[in-house]
């Protein structure tokens, strides 16, 4: 198994409709359509709470630090939050403590430490100031943000992704009974989407006890395939 590439998932779709010289289909079309069908497998995966989709930063909050934006301090395709842990800076032999989330952080506060609470608002998040730097280990859902180039990200995701990718990149085009075939190989026969989820999920049988989390007001969809827990 391999992590493959846009540019990989781009030729698997133009073979899928017939087009491996993409005279029909253009590179940006094609482009475009791998965006959509790997934002397709992404809320798939999420949806079956699939490890798989769960990234991690550690961050260190300078001492007496008020703030942080994932967005402009480094850490990509921050999605939904789903974990928030402090330990101090250095201290690697201490494990991480949770931080707890508050609507408000009391004034004035006497400073320790240790953050404790944290505040999320305008995609930005507020900590009471701490008297020493603080390594933040952040647990996050998957963004859904599409590359453009470069690695996929998630592992022998290629057969869905280029097969997905041909069935959003054919109906512009004209076609109607490829795009059907490919979702039905992805989703009915041969089920592409349960064989690259099940071993996942088989494995998080043993190991997780704690659902994703969702953000209000979602409207992600219901999976489309049936993918079943394994276990005793």
């Amino acid at each position: 198994m391999a992590i493959p590439t846009v540019e990989q998932a781009i030729e698997e779709a133009a073979f899928h409709l017939g087009d491996s010289k993409k005279r029909r289909f253009t590179i940006p079309d094609l482009q475009f359509a791998v965006g959509l069908a790997w934002r397709e497998l992404i809320d798939e995966m999420t949806l079956c709470q699939d490890a798989a989709v769960e990234l991690q930063a550690l961050y260190v909050l300078a001492a007496g630090t008020l703030t942080l934006t994932p967005a402009t301090a480094g850490i990509s395709n921050f999605g939904q939050l789903l974990r928030l842990e402090e330990r101090p800076q250095g201290s690697t032999n201490v494990s991480f403590f949770p931080v707890q989330y508050t609507e408000t952080i009391s004034l004035p506060w006497s400073p320790t430490h240790r953050v404790i609470y944290y505040t999320w608002r305008s995609q930005t998040f507020g900590f009471p100031p701490a008297t020493g730097p603080v390594e933040l280990r952040i647990t996050y859902l998957h963004s859904g943000e599409n590359p453009t180039t470069g690695p996929l990200g998630i592992d022998n995701c290629l057969t869905v992704v280029g097969k997905l990718a041909a069935a959003y990149a054919g109906p512009p085009k004209g076609l109607s009974g490829i795009p059907k075939q490919m979702r039905d190989e992805v989703y009915k026969d041969p089920n592409h989407m349960q064989t690259l989820i099940q071993p996942h999920m088989r494995e998080q049988q043993e190991r997780r006890v704690q659902p994703a989390a969702y953000a209000v007001g979602s409207n992600r969809r219901r999976p489309r395939g049936f993918y079943p827990n394994f276990g005793p």
